[in-house]
């Protein structure tokens, strides 16, 4: 049997480069920009607080730094790269023709208000032959950039001053590049060009753009600087059926390459047996890492917690989140050990059974689909079969995935029941669903808090009430951290929350009567017609003083 089922694969589109391990960073990160377009992706930039700006040639589009998008705007073709300045957007556009050696473009530069995307004035850049591609600006000056016909051995850069008064046309030593330049941004000291072709290329040139270096790098659907010297770099796909899409990735500047990407840390799997915990030597865990990291420990066979469940949460910088499994006297808030052993799916009440109290076991069968990792996410599929008094009452197919994001990582969980029979049925209970027992310190015993979507804090406001989303969070060690429960709008019913002030949280479709005191919850389940259950879950950490936004993560997860 494998015992390492990590596979650390590089995911890079479009690019030349090597790339390197991306640290955790606070900010602009790697995301995508969510919604597909009609034409393809031609310039980013950020207003370097909390804010993207996307050019879709004839879409506009304005997302927080998650890829939500807040505002967007029909523009004419040919909108290309942007910048911001000032509160104000910048882009580059043409409504002429691109590379014709007679130059019968007709380019300009559009000004948009970067609170509602509403178009403010237009300057000409005639001056601009071969059509407006892309703009950056530094210092009280815009560059514009350009289309170039074939065959000719250097670029043009075209330099205005605020007021787009034609100052200079500088000539670029770059040898002959597709198409001349697409986009262009100041970063580090330097100015930074993207062309197509293939390999594309990237210019860096000095403050001057006197001395300019060419790399076989990919920066020609955007590019911007952001915090610690990093860069992010626009990638975008198309497809008849589908349209396009855009993403951004982060790179850093390379003497030898212009720029590397910087990978996700990869997730990867080792199978482990607990010999505490099995009877078996077979394997009973998954450990999961993203990247150096123990993040979870998925216990799939234990003698005393009968279901199999996540323990050991962790942050991507090493914070457990989970209590102590099993919890240590003295140390954690010790009551309910095996019920609340991490992070677990369980039923008070599956066709009269109790899963929840382990007075009933949930059998893991097989893995449907191995463990297996890449740069991050991974994922993996087990069938457990739920038994009591020796009969089969249903199986579960559930799957799991773990995805880096920017707040940290999402773990989703997905499980689809059948019955054994011809049917079987969910009762009406508090402890029904998906739940997380928080470390000790997060509690609100101990100072932690629990806060829902509509902002209801701690167990007298959260408990019993429904919500898009659920997070019990607090500081260890100077670390804001917490785990997040996101319960997915396609379920057949929105969650009620068992949220107590000694660190548990549940999501829970199932209670009507227990948490409302109306008529009784009773959801069967028939031969033919399955179940499925959806779940998100967040483990996040930030420094303190740059808070973690929920909201964002759930819109990002119910947009998938």
């Amino acid at each position: 049997m494998l015992r390492n089922h990590g596979v650390l694969i590089a995911a890079v589109l479009m690019c030349f480069a090597r790339s390197v391990p991306a640290k955790p960073t606070v900010g602009f990160q790697a995301v995508d920009c969510a919604g597909t377009y009609p034409h393809h992706l031609q310039g980013i930039c950020t207003d370097g607080e909390s804010t993207l700006f996307w050019s879709f040639t004839t879409q506009l589009v304005k997302t927080d730094r998650y890829g939500t998008v807040i505002k967007k705007v029909p523009v004419g073709n040919h909108h290309g790269d942007l910048c911001y300045h000032d509160g104000r957007v910048y882009v580059a556009v043409n409504f002429g023709r691109f590379n014709d050696p007679q130059g019968n473009a007709d380019s300009w530069v559009y000004v948009y208000d970067a609170d509602d995307l509403s178009l403010i004035e237009k300057h000409e850049t005639q001056q601009v032959v071969y059509g407006a591609g892309g703009i950056a600006y530094h210092k009280g000056k815009f560059l514009v950039v350009g289309g170039l016909p074939a065959g000719i051995e250097e670029n043009y850069v075209y330099e205005f001053d605020a007021e787009f008064r034609f100052q200079k046309k500088h000539v670029l030593n770059s040898g002959q590049t597709h198409l001349g330049i697409q986009t262009s941004t100041f970063a580090n000291g330097q100015w930074y060009f993207g062309c197509y072709g293939r390999p594309a290329i990237l210019l860096v040139a000095d403050e001057s753009l006197k001395q300019v270096t060419r790399y076989d790098f990919d920066g020609s659907l955007g590019m911007a600087p952001i915090a610690n010297d990093r860069l992010l770099v626009a990638r975008g796909f198309c497809t008849k059926e589908a349209g396009c899409t855009g993403r951004t990735v982060s790179a850093v500047p390379d003497d030898k390459r212009g720029l590397v990407i910087e990978e996700s840390p990869a997730v990867s799997f080792t199978e482990q047996t607990d010999t505490e915990q099995t009877d078996t030597e077979q394997p009973n865990r998954l450990l999961v890492h993203i990247g150096d990291t123990p993040v979870a420990e998925y216990v799939f066979q234990h003698k005393q917690v009968l279901r199999p469940y996540f323990r050991h949460l962790r942050t991507l910088s090493g914070v457990r989140v989970t209590r102590n499994d099993p919890p240590i006297a003295g140390v954690d808030l010790d009551d309910h050990p095996t019920y609340h052993p991490g992070l677990w799916m369980a039923f008070g009440d599956l066709d009269g059974a109790d899963f929840w109290r382990n007075k009933a076991r949930v059998v893991h069968s097989r893995f449907i689909e191995q463990p297996r990792g890449d740069a991050g996410r991974g994922s993996f599929a087990a069938e457990n079969v739920y038994r009591a008094d020796g009969k089969d009452i249903c199986t579960e197919e559930c799957r799991i995935a773990i995805e880096v994001v920017p707040q940290g990582y999402l773990l989703k969980w997905t499980s689809t029941f059948r019955p054994s029979g011809d049917e079987f049925a969910f009762g009406d209970q508090e402890e029904m669903g998906l739940g997380v027992r928080v470390a000790t310190p997060l509690a609100v015993k101990k100072g932690g808090q629990i806060l829902n979507s509509d902002d209801r804090k701690n167990e007298k406001e959260a408990w019993g009430r429904q919500a898009d989303w659920c997070t019990y969070g607090g500081t260890i060690d100077g670390h804001p951290c917490g785990v997040a429960l996101m319960p997915h709008p396609d379920n057949f019913r929105r969650s009620w929350f068992h949220a107590r002030d000694y660190g548990l949280l549940l999501a829970n479709p199932f209670g009507r009567n227990a948490f409302t005191q109306g008529e009784p919850s009773r959801v069967v389940v028939k031969r033919g017609e399955p179940l499925t259950l959806r779940f998100g879950v967040l483990v996040y950490d930030a420094p303190a003083g740059d808070p973690i936004d929920i909201a964002a993560a759930y819109r990002a997860y119910v947009g998938e």
